[in-house]
C-alpha cells in the first residue's frame, strides 16, 4: 500500500459509495490507521491510497460515505497534502456538521471545529476528485 501522489487519476476522480462494511473494509481502515500512525499524519482518504471508494479516516474517526450538512464561519490556514507537496493557503469554514456511517455501519452525524474541520473538509475534497484548491 502506497500513497499516491498528484496527478495520478485516481486522486481526481470522485469516488464511489461504499456498499458494505465488511471484514476487508476493516481491514484497509486499520492499514490507513497504521500510515498515519507512521507518518504523523491528521488524515487519510480512501483513494490516496488507490481505492476509489468514499472513505476517510481524520483523529480516532472513521467516515463512510459522509456528507457535510452544514458549513458555518470561515478561516484561512495552511495545509499540506501527503499526496501533494508543499504547504498551501485555503480558506475552509471553521464549524460544520457531518453525517456519515461508522465502522460498525452505524449512521452517525458530528459537529466539528477548529484543526479537525479543517482535516474533515480537506479528505472530502479527495473523495470528490478536488485536492488543495490553491493547487488546481
Amino acid at each position: 500500500m502506497f500513497i499516491h501522489q498528484y496527478p495520478d487519476h485516481v486522486l481526481l476522480q470522485k469516488s464511489k459509495p461504499v456498499c458494505k462494511v465488511d471484514a476487508e473494509l476493516h481491514t484497509v481502515i486499520k492499514q490507513m490507521f497504521d500510515i498515519v500512525e507512521h507518518l504523523d499524519a491528521l488524515g487519510l482518504a480512501a483513494n490516496q491510497i488507490g481505492i476509489p471508494y468514499r472513505f476517510f479516516i481524520a483523529s480516532k474517526y472513521v467516515f463512510i460515505n459522509p456528507v457535510i450538512l452544514h458549513r458555518h464561519g470561515s478561516s484561512i490556514d495552511m495545509e499540506g497534502c501527503l499526496s501533494l507537496a508543499g504547504q498551501f493557503t485555503v480558506r475552509r469554514a471553521t464549524d460544520i456538521e457531518v453525517a456519515t456511517y461508522d465502522l460498525n455501519g452505524e449512521y452517525k452525524t458530528y459537529h466539528f471545529s477548529g484543526l479537525l474541520a479543517r482535516v474533515v473538509q480537506h479528505e472530502m475534497d479527495h473523495l470528490n476528485g478536488r485536492l488543495i484548491n490553491a493547487a488546481m
